[in-house]
């Protein structure tokens, strides 16, 4: 079951592989925030929703890696296609990791989290992981304050 999100030119799609409700409009004021800090233009970006067993497929078949992770990011390289890329989110990583905050408050978390790595940012380096996590914590903020 998916749902999308279609204000103006840019898409929300998601693909929910798990019985947890997400929607579109939980994640487009994190969309909202990037677009508006990375002035970027209007864009299509699939998420897909997943549990444990399935991440763990994914992070094997794409990285090599034969353990699951919260979230994974695939960047769209082409040019003539107006989509941003992928961002898959392990649904049960979120409901693990997300201490007192409720769980759609994690997902966003995680769905910044990926929109960054789609924009080339990556924690690979300590001035990377500074630069990342900077920005992760300034757009939470601008994000949070709108919801208030």
């Amino acid at each position: 079951m998916g749902n999308v999100l279609n204000i103006r030119k840019t898409k929300l799609n998601i693909q929910n592989r798990t019985n947890f409700q997400v929607s579109a409009e939980l994640l487009w004021p994190v969309w909202k925030v990037v677009q508006q800090q990375e002035n970027l233009s209007e864009q299509e970006i699939n998420i897909v929703i997943c549990n444990d067993h399935q991440m763990q497929y994914y992070n094997r078949k794409y990285r090599g890696k034969n353990s699951s992770t919260d979230v994974l990011s695939f960047p769209m390289d082409i040019a003539e296609i107006p989509v941003l890329g992928d961002i898959v989110i392990d649904i049960e990583a979120a409901d693990r990791q997300k201490g007192e905050n409720s769980i759609k408050i994690e997902l966003q978390r995680l769905f910044l989290h990926g929109l960054l790595h789609l924009l080339g940012y990556d924690h690979l380096s300590k001035q990377q992981e500074k630069l990342m996590k900077d920005k992760e914590i300034r757009y939470w903020e601008i994000i949070r304050k709108g919801d208030k």
